[in-house]
């Protein structure tokens, strides 16, 4: 009985992701998904910079390998998420995630009789973090001059997403004064910036929009050179 409802349970999942093959096969998932995984026969490997990490609204980018698979087919199935194969490559799949915390990957290889699992891996999915703000080339946190006139938002070093944002508004606040704008030209604040001493600090609020539809709102301090 347990193993027909998971059968059940993974058929549904199946509607809702997809292998690299433009038409998937309803038995090979299940098969992907419940039947034993044979580690002992085939390595496979599922590589990604974020480890065990899957972000929503963006392509999460993973690549699988199986020593010894004997030329047979190498497929990748998810459970709560799509996957691609990314255009012009063999081994590398473009991941994107459903709405759900947690998502399967199934490695396996496709043989004509059945699909033999070589590995699954559970991912926990979460929403984008906030990116950082910057002004030109410097970071919210950094010392810059004042020559830019472009604001832009996020990642640094130590997060490798594929992920833009765009500036929706900002609010520009030094000395007391505010001066705002939209997009991420911030040359109407001339005047203000202008005024702005060698030494000093100042502020920028700012709404951001990623690339998964979320308007975050940002806050930046630079110190001025």
């Amino acid at each position: 009985m347990t193993n027909l409802v998971l059968t059940f349970i993974f058929s549904l999942f199946a509607f809702m992701s997809f292998s690299q093959d433009m038409v998937v096969d309803d038995t090979s998932i299940v098969q992907a998904m419940n039947d034993p995984v044979r580690s002992d026969l085939f390595k496979g490997t599922l590589e990604s910079p974020n480890l065990n990490v899957l972000f929503r609204g963006v392509n999460n980018y993973i690549i699988s390998s199986v020593e010894n698979s004997d030329g047979r087919p190498i497929r990748l199935y998810g459970s709560g998420c799509s996957i691609s194969l990314k255009p012009g490559s063999s081994d590398q799949y473009i991941v994107r995630p459903g709405r759900s915390d947690s998502a399967i990957i199934a490695l396996a290889i496709k043989s004509e009789e059945r699909t033999i699992p070589v590995r699954r891996k559970v991912y926990r999915v979460v929403s984008l973090p906030d990116p950082d703000l910057h002004w030109g080339k410097a970071r919210s946190g950094r010392s810059l001059d004042t020559k830019s006139r472009t604001l832009s938002a996020g990642y640094t070093k130590g997060i490798v997403l594929d992920a833009s944002f765009s500036v929706v508004s900002w609010i520009m606040n030094y000395n007391g004064e505010s001066m705002s704008g939209e997009g991420n030209d911030l040359s109407s604040a001339d005047s203000l910036i202008k005024d702005i001493e060698s030494g000093s600090t100042l502020t920028i609020d700012a709404m951001v929009k990623g690339p998964d539809g979320i308007a975050r709102p940002l806050s930046g301090v630079w110190m001025i050179d």
